[in-house]
């Protein structure tokens, strides 16, 4: 699986790929507080959301709410998803580790405001800018 930073440096902004930033930026409005921390969307293939999460136990417990993650899907406008699967893939930071954050620089601002200017809504846009921002101030400094 690639990197974030990879694929934006090849330009793969698809619309699944839009699709997937917009669910995921109201992913815990949409399935609540609960499930919105133990859960995030990372693929859309055929209709089909890959949905990570932390381990087999909440795999497990998410698996048997597949259709309440549908109907929740569909009843925010989401209708495009027909399907769910769950996968043991995200690294929950821990409380106390502390992030050491990489400079934001004129050349990442830039890059996130070119990369959004696909986006046409306006919150959305703006919402995607400062996701982006904040992602890249997460990287290692000799990743970027």
């Amino acid at each position: 699986m690639k990197k974030f930073h990879e694929i934006l440096g090849e330009d793969l902004l698809t619309p699944d790929l839009l699709k997937i930033f917009r669910l995921s930026a109201n992913w815990t409005k949409i399935m609540g507080e609960f499930i919105g921390r133990n859960s995030i969307p990372i693929k859309l293939s055929n209709n089909q959301l890959i949905i990570a999460v932390s381990d087999n136990i909440w795999m497990n417990e998410f698996s048997f709410m597949k259709g309440e993650f549908l109907q929740r899907l569909h009843s925010y406008g989401y209708n495009f998803v027909i399907d769910v699967k769950f996968v043991v893939k995200l690294n929950r930071k821990k409380e106390n580790e502390l992030p050491h954050p990489v400079e934001i620089t004129e050349k990442m601002t830039q890059q996130a405001k070119n990369l959004s200017s696909v986006i046409k809504d306006q919150t959305l846009r703006e919402k995607f800018e400062k996701a982006f921002i904040s992602y890249l101030s997460t990287l290692k400094e000799n990743s970027l």
